[in-house]
């Protein structure tokens, strides 16, 4: 009779709870019978059972089905996968400096799909599915024309402050994803009930979507660390979507108006801007950020801090509305070469992008870099002037009897600007500009150009330093003169003013002179401990500054560097 009433308390429990939050059912689709797919059971299994998790691994059924469904429907996964790089360096720095562990990026896996629109049958809304009055709770607006829940970085943050309040309560990170399910009396109920704070003993008294909650969670984990174990590779959103940044709006700005200033489609408007519910910025006195592709931000930037009288009239303007051209072919693609000492976050800081971002160009497994590794770059062309937009041309480097060649892209302005990249044996330049030909071009001997990120000496100012660049000519001979092998040479000539920059503001002298500030590892002190102790510092920040490889961690009182000082 006991066990019966028990019973029934759960069901009308199950009943009654509509949940605060609801996970992506797609974790749940089965296995299609008579599936070709093939796995080896074994090797995932090994896998999961030693990956790094906030949450005691335990081999089950429901686990081992989610990342079968995963693993099969690649194409899907691929797709997760790639947008994951719109999010992740936002996710990973907001989670770090709440001092949460970093595999909780995989909630919002389970949560949304990474679909920022997302809304499930209760209500719950954005990549973290916050129901209206609990994100209300942690900050998050919600109006009639803006649900910043939808938007990536305010939900993200009300999110971790929501998890670190109930990892704070139940000192369990698998009850605190629980409670985030389910909502904290539900799990209150499972506790006393099942009499033990140990998720995988009381499961079985909580509703179903929240016995799999945790399943879920620890299938997605593994997938997100070892995707490409399974020959899977992430498939990149366009550039525009993965270069971006914000721009603060306090007048009313429609999505109409901010295409016909910038060319930006409307349908990359609202994808970045997934918080706007009108596809319009309400006026407002503390300001709206909106986010845009970086390219074009100076211009968008330009227009608003232009006086209305003044301003372009851009209403006669064509409106683009999709990305059937998704604007790839505005960005530069330049290579690196990795040197000693080298940071791929200092490489990602010069470069104004993500470290995330060099990785999935590169296809790189992990963070790591290595002497001599060449990475490719993407810059985009970024336009300084309203009045008088860049008009991007091109370059061609090439060598015939070589049959090989190298695209190097070049703004024009005022004068010829050329991104310097790794060019191999000999090229012949051919300029084609609308507004400068240049038929009559010098072969020039050259075994490699290198172009440095980490610098070793203060860069000078571009081509002559005697006088400005003339014409177009004047500044291609000055762009020869660069590439002419030096030996010893100790500082770098920076022809193209973006790249000048870039440089500029990477600011880092010869590595004798370079002052870290240190830290000595402590006993039972993880990389992440250490993060936190330090401001603007992350686990990758360590990884990266002092080599450490294949998994190799620091000794009782190593000497780890921090930071510059």
């Amino acid at each position: 009779m006991k066990n019966y009433l028990l019973v029934l308390l759960m069901v009308l429990g199950n009943a009654l709870y509509i949940s605060a939050q609801s996970y992506n059912d797609t974790f749940e689709s089965d296995i299609a019978e008579g599936s070709t797919y093939e796995m080896n059971e074994e090797d995932i299994r090994f896998r999961f059972m030693n990956l790094p998790s906030c949450i005691e691994v335990q081999w089950t059924d429901e686990i081992k089905n989610f990342i079968k469904s995963k693993l099969k429907h690649k194409d899907y996964t691929q797709k997760l996968l790639g947008r994951t790089f719109m999010y992740a360096p936002y996710v990973e720095k907001c989670i770090l400096e709440k001092g949460l562990p970093l595999d909780l990026q995989a909630l919002y896996v389970i949560e949304s799909g990474l679909n920022p629109k997302a809304i499930s049958s209760a209500g719950a809304g954005g990549l973290w599915q916050l129901m209206p009055e609990t994100a209300k709770t942690y900050g998050v607006n919600i109006t009639a024309n803006v649900d910043e829940r939808f938007d990536p970085y305010k939900s993200t943050k009300a999110a971790m402050t929501l998890l670190k309040a109930l990892h704070k309560k139940y000192d369990d990170w698998a009850l605190a994803l629980a409670a985030y399910n389910a909502g904290p009396a539900r799990v209150d109920w499972a506790i006393k009930h099942g009499k033990s704070t140990n998720f995988w003993k009381i499961r079985r008294f909580m509703m179903k979507e929240t016995q799999n909650y945790v399943p879920a969670f620890l299938a997605a984990s593994y997938i997100l660390q070892n995707y490409p174990w399974h020959n899977i590779k992430p498939k990149l959103p366009e550039l525009d979507l993965q270069i971006s940044s914000g721009v603060l709006v306090k007048e009313f700005m429609s999505f109409t108006t901010i295409s016909q200033v910038t060319d930006i489609p409307i349908s990359t408007l609202k994808e970045l801007n997934p918080s706007y519910i009108n596809d319009f910025v309400p006026p407002s006195t503390e300001g709206s950020y909106v986010i845009l592709p970086s390219r074009v931000r100076n211009l968008f930037e330009n227009h608003i801090n232009t006086p209305f009288g003044e301003r372009i009239d851009v209403s006669s303007k064509p409106i683009i509305y999709d990305r059937s051209n998704n604007g790839d072919e505005n960005y530069i693609k330049t290579t690196v070469s990795v040197s000693t000492g080298d940071d791929l976050g200092q490489i990602a800081d010069a470069f104004n992008c993500y470290a995330h971002n060099i990785k999935a160009w590169n296809s790189m497994s992990s963070f790591y870099i290595s002497k001599n590794q060449e990475l490719a770059i993407y810059v985009p062309k970024i336009s300084e002037s309203y009045k008088a937009p860049v008009v991007a041309n091109e370059v061609l480097a090439y060598n015939e009897s070589q049959k090989s060649s190298t695209e190097i892209i070049a703004s024009i302005q005022e004068s010829v600007a050329v991104v310097p990249v790794i060019v191999e044996q000999t090229p012949l330049f051919v300029v084609k500009s609308a507004d400068v030909v240049l038929q009559s071009v010098p072969q020039v001997e050259v075994s490699r150009v290198e172009v440095p990120v980490i610098l070793v000496a203060e860069i000078q100012p571009a081509a002559s330093t005697e006088q400005p660049i003339a014409s177009a000519t004047s500044n291609l001979l000055s762009i020869t003169a660069m590439m002419q092998p030096v030996e010893d040479k100790k500082e770098v000539v920076y022809t193209n003013p973006l790249l000048k920059q870039i440089a500029n503001q990477t600011k880092i002298t010869a590595a004798n002179n370079v002052k870290y500030i240190y830290h000595f590892m402590g006993r039972n002190e993880s990389l992440m401990d250490i993060a936190e102790y330090y401001e603007n510092v992350t686990v990758e920040n360590l990884l990266a500054l002092n080599g450490f490889k294949d998994g190799a961690m620091p000794a009782v009182g190593s000497k780890i560097k921090v930071k510059l000082l």
